[in-house]
């Protein structure tokens, strides 16, 4: 079609004023909607060459709005109409001229995103016309790239949609264009590196705008293909050593620094490749401009940051035969712009901008990242050149002579360059182990010596740096008594400073005390456990003035598994947790303590001995079986001696003072639940502020505290008292089931296997945790479920499935079954009324009812996957998360995201599978859950499905029953794409196994809304061989086409009333609970299983 030049002008100026309209403020929105809609029409309905005339005519127009909507044109024309223009050659020919006289002649004023609209549309051109039909396009752009940064920009885009994006849809024309490119990437990188040089050499000498733009823009082109090349093309040609000329450049340091990071983290195309870019990144002209850079850009702190990745890079390939080993380590020794602070040397302006001034609001976030950066620095030299720490040994000993002129930032660099370097020390280097160990006397004598508060807190933190040259001593076995001795000095020191009190700068004393004894008990522990007994000593002695995790945290790392349970049975004081018991003993003995007059000196002994409890399963760790019992049981030598210590090693050092604590819990479980039966003390267990906040998504911290890692109630420590009693109460409660659930989810698990064979542990947990259960609003229940329950069962062994697993699922089972169907069904029915909208009840308790369900249908789905192998690693989880956060949807995540190939249920999930009772509580459970508004339950029970199939393909009525909810569930779900996938798994393997026995199958589909040659289609994949995927899209086309989708969604529905339905007896079971256990005769075996 041929247009005169008017009729494109008058289209143009149509465009052009419906742009402005669109975009101006002050339109009115009926106006800006007609605009809009006129150009969306023209878009749409004009003439691929209309089109094209008419956005050329407004690229050459002078609002930045107009010419982007013109150049939209062209990029939609390029995109979905290119085949059918007839003359392309002409548009190719105009863009390339408007890249050279358009655009490019005012490139310095033009909007980034212009130049980028424009690229844009030469590369969707080129993806389907270069080489073949556009040869000279490459030549083109080369021509240009030295007038315009445009031809730079096409060429960096070309690189990101081909090669690193993959923005090609066919796969054939993708590895054509992938070739084409590699073939031309040589003349790519020459042009490019010419380029650069002539940019930033005229910019030297104009300082012209453009031109900076210019190199900046030719340095930015030059990452794709430094991610995509073999590293070795980059060494030729002087190539690298450009790029470093460029560091002390302001105007270019930052971009050449990505581009030599993005080269020093690549590596050959193949082994043999010979790789040269670490050396010539480390010869003489290379080191020396990198310390020059440094030297004249100390305080840009990000241009610092790439200097530390440079160098951190380059660190690991620092050996002898490889790159010169001198001029690395002069690299980071001559980097010093403070004569006076002789460890800056070790990595110039970073160092020192970590010494030089105190860091502003605005630098502690990067500051912090560039401190973790240098410390991985540090250690990755530490370890090729051990010597480095004479140099923090000289830094050390000027600070240590007047400590008074160090400031305390400065003072925490110190530390933490000894922290890296000592760490990176071998203890066969035994000049430097002994030159360490001087160092720590040195510090522990001038800790000694200080009266400030201040300095002996600070001092202290270098003491713990160095600590680590007595576990090096130990190691090369030259740790002889002295050095106990002086250990134990250094232990009593740090235990003296709890002693502080009132007085300035205690807290901060304290507090490095406490930070010293978990980073030593954690780091060296078989150090400290040579001082067992004089810890233990002074612990006791420091006692009453020690928190909770102070006092506790000490046992961490001891493995001497009979003091660790003396050590345990210390801290858990008989008298109270008698008193406890009784108080536990019914709901009355409980409610007394409640009254106001008592309350206050009661609650102070239940949270103290039961966060004490909590804290203890959480930080006891078990025994670890030292090395020379592994490699005496490998080998077969000794082996009565390695059984012996084997029994050893599964006793838990808390078993025996803990275990005859969890009758009290238990019963202390069941008053807490029994308050639901009185209508006066309900509101106890009623949602609190802050749970209704989290369920609704919003997080807060405004209940409790956090010491060293350990969450403890606001009760304890007093700071409610400005509330009101009940207020008081509804605390007290809220912390009480928070500590109790912990302990009972945590015990199996730090406990198993042993913990199992306990008898009736099972019915114990059910009829005491799970008392009330039917009374609880579903956020309570789910607490349990989540907190209790789920490790309780997931931990069992395999050996006890069939006496604990088995049991627990057929009694709870159905009444969660129950409960849930019931639950949805309301929702379903109240949601197909049409009401006005939910109150704020409402809300909370349909989100209740989702996580409820969400967190159960995951236990089924966990233990139907459950096998004997994978007990190993969860029973040696031994904390459990009892607030109801983020961890374990984190877990549970890397299950439901994907199918496995593999469908057929563990060890547990064969066992449950095989009884009718679990079998018809998790089957129904997941068939009803396909329905209910929630994608992640629908995905978890669809897997649960496919999990029973072997078991439910024996059961005809309800394969049908499932066969037809899936139906419906596709109606449902059509628009989320991985329930889908679940639905069409379960459809197939259903429709393909039952179709040639079973006609309902057929005819269920015929009444669901499919036609009759998609089923003869479909019936014809399921004899084919490998046609599981035609299947799949096959069903897919069937929903998209499903006439009746938007009916099919709701339970009353007229199609679903001649299908089969899913009925079933509800469980007599379920309205049961558990008889009552005596927890006595429980527990009274304790110590002989």
């Amino acid at each position: 079609m041929n247009l005169s030049e008017d009729a494109i002008l008058q289209k143009a100026n149509g465009v052009a004023l419906s742009v402005k309209v669109a975009i101006d403020p002050n339109s009115e929105h009926l106006a800006r909607q007609q605009a809009h809609q006129f150009y969306e029409e023209f878009r749409k309905n004009g003439s691929p060459v209309e089109l094209c005339a008419v956005g050329f005519a407004l690229s050459v127009g002078t609002e930045g709005s107009v010419i982007l909507a013109g150049l939209k044109l062209i990029e939609h024309v390029a995109k979905y109409h290119w085949n059918t223009l007839a003359d392309r050659d002409t548009v190719k020919d105009r863009l390339l001229l408007l890249m050279h006289n358009g655009l490019s002649s005012g490139a310095a004023g033009w909007p980034i995103y212009l130049q980028e609209a424009l690229s844009k549309v030469i590369v969707e051109i080129a993806k389907r016309e270069w080489p073949q039909l556009w040869p000279n396009l490459f030549p083109k752009l080369f021509e240009i790239a030295h007038a315009s940064d445009l031809a730079l920009l096409v060429l960096r885009r070309m690189a990101e949609d081909v090669v690193t994006l993959q923005l090609v849809d066919c796969s054939e024309r993708k590895k054509e264009l992938s070739l084409s490119l590699n073939a031309i990437a040589p003349d790519v990188i020459t042009t490019l590196f010419k380029v650069l040089v002539s940019s930033v050499q005229a910019f030297n000498a104009s300082h012209s705008d453009a031109l900076r733009r210019r190199g900046k823009v030719c340095l930015g082109c030059l990452l794709p293909y430094i991610e995509w090349l073999n590293p070795n093309l980059f060494a030729q040609d002087n190539r690298i050593s450009i790029l470093f000329a460029l560091l002390p450049e302001k105007e270019f340091q930052i971009e050449a620094a990505d581009c030599i990071i993005q080269l020093l983290e690549r590596k050959p195309v193949k082994k043999e490749d010979k790789y040269d870019v670490p050396k010539i990144c480390l010869d003489q002209e290379c080191s020396l401009v990198l310390i020059r850079s440094i030297d004249e850009s100390s305080n840009d702190l990000d241009y610092l940051r790439k200097a530390g990745n440079i160098v951190t890079l380059l660190a690991p390939n620092v050996c002898e035969g490889k790159v010169n080993v001198e001029n690395f380590f002069n690299c980071t020794l001559k980097l010093a712009s403070k004569p006076q602070a002789v460890a800056v040397r070790l990595l110039n302006a970073i160092c020192n901008k970590f010494v030089s001034a105190p860091p502003t609001p605005e630098e502690k976030e990067e500051l912090a990242k560039l401190k973790a950066e240098f410390s991985q620095m540090l250690r990755n030299v530490g370890k090729r050149l051990p010597k480095l720490y004479k140099e923090v040994n000289t830094w050390l000993h000027s600070s240590l002579n007047s400590p008074n002129a160090v400031q305390v930032y400065q003072w925490e660099t110190l530390v933490l360059v000894i922290d890296s370097v000592a760490s990176s020390i071998s203890h066969e280097d035994k000049e430097m182990v002994e030159i360490g160990l001087r160092d720590l006397e040195q510090c522990y004598s001038k800790f000694k010596e200080e009266t400030s508060l201040e300095l002996k807190s600070i001092i202290l933190s270098t003491v713990s740096a160095l600590f680590v040259f007595l576990g090096l001593a130990k190691d090369s076995q030259t740790f002889g008594d002295v050095h106990m001795t002086f250990m134990n000095s250094i232990l009593g020191s740090v235990f003296e400073c709890f002693n502080y009190e009132n007085v300035v700068y205690a807290r901060d004393i304290r507090r490095h005390a406490a930070a010293l004894m978990i980073k030593l008990s954690t780091k060296h522990p078989d150090l400290l456990v040579l001082s067992f007994d004089f810890i233990h000593s002074a612990a006791t002695t420091i006692a009453p003035k020690l928190s909770t995790m102070e006092y506790t945290t000490v046992m961490e790392s001891l493995n001497d598994s009979s003091k660790q349970s003396q050590f345990v049975a210390s801290l858990l004081v008989a008298a109270e947790w008698n008193e406890i018991s009784n108080t536990c003993q019914s709901l009355q003995t409980f409610v007394n303590i409640l009254q106001e007059a008592v309350f206050q000196d009661k609650r102070i002994i239940f949270l103290k001995n039961l966060t004490m409890l909590h804290s203890v399963i959480r930080r006891v760790k078990r025994t670890i079986k030292p090395n020379s019992i592994l490699q005496q049981s490998r080998t077969g030598e000794n082996l009565n001696a390695a059984a012996a210590h084997n029994e050893i090693e599964n006793q838990h050092p808390a078993y025996d003072p803990v275990c005859p604590l969890l009758p009290v819990i238990l019963k202390l479980a069941k008053t807490i639940h029994s308050l639901l039966d009185d209508p006066q003390l309900a509101f106890l267990m009623e949602l609190s502020d802050q749970e209704k906040s989290h369920i609704m998504g919003i997080h807060f911290n405004g209940g409790a505290h956090t010491v060293a890692g350990e969450s403890i109630p606001s009760s304890v420590l007093g700071v409610d008292n400005e509330k009101s009693h009940p207020e008081k109460l509804k605390i007290f409660i809220t912390s009480l089931v928070d500590l109790t659930y912990g302990i009972l989810g945590g015990t199996p698990a730090l406990f198993a296997p042993k913990f199992y064979y306990i008898p009736q542990v099972t019915e114990a947990y059910l009829s005491f945790v799970g008392w009330n259960n039917s009374k609880m609003d579903d956020f309570r229940l789910r607490g349990v479920i989540r907190a209790v329950f789920s490790p309780f069962l997931l931990n069992c062994p395999a050996a006890q499935y069939e006496i604990v697993v088995k049991p627990f699922l057929q009694s709870f089972g159905p009444f969660v079954l129950d409960r849930l169907v019931a639950r949805w069904t309301a929702i379903e029915n109240s949601e197909i009324s049409g009401g006005d909208g939910e109150e704020e009840k409402e809300v909370l308790e349909n989100t209740s009812l989702r996580l409820l369900t969400k967190d159960y249908i995951d236990l089924i789905h966990k233990l139907l996957e459950l096998k004997a192998s994978s007990n190993v690693s969860a029973t040696t989880n031994s904390e459990v998360d009892t607030e109801m956060g983020s961890e374990m949807e984190a877990a549970t995540s890397t299950i439901t995201s994907q199918l496995p190939s593999s469908f057929d249920p563990g060890d547990c999930g064969i066992l449950l599978l095989s009884d009718p009772t679990c079998f018809n509580a998790i089957l129904y459970l997941c068939i009803h859950a396909l329905c209910w508004d929630d994608s992640s339950v629908c995905l978890k029970a669809a897997r649960c499905i496919l999990l029973s199939w072997r078991k439910l393909s024996e059961q005809t009525e309800v394969i049908r029953a499932t066969f037809s909810t899936v139906l419906r569930a596709l109606c449902i779900w059509y628009e989320n794409e991985a329930d889908m996938d679940s639905l069409f798994k379960v459809l197939d393997t259903i429709f393909k196994t039952c179709y040639e026995n079973d006609p309902t199958i057929s005819q269920m589909l015929l009444d669901w809304g499919a036609n009759t040659q998609d089923i003869q289609r479909l019936v014809a994949l399921c004899h084919g061989p490998k046609n599981d995927k035609k299947r799949k899209d096959m069903y897919r086309r069937m929903v998209l086409n499903n006439p009746a989708i938007e009916k099919n969604k709701s339970p009353k529905a007229q199609w679903l009333r001649g299908l089969p339905q899913l009925n079933f007896n509800k469980s007599k079971d379920a309205k049961q609970k558990s008889p009552d256990i005596d927890l006595s005769e429980c527990f009274s075996v304790i110590h002989s299983t």
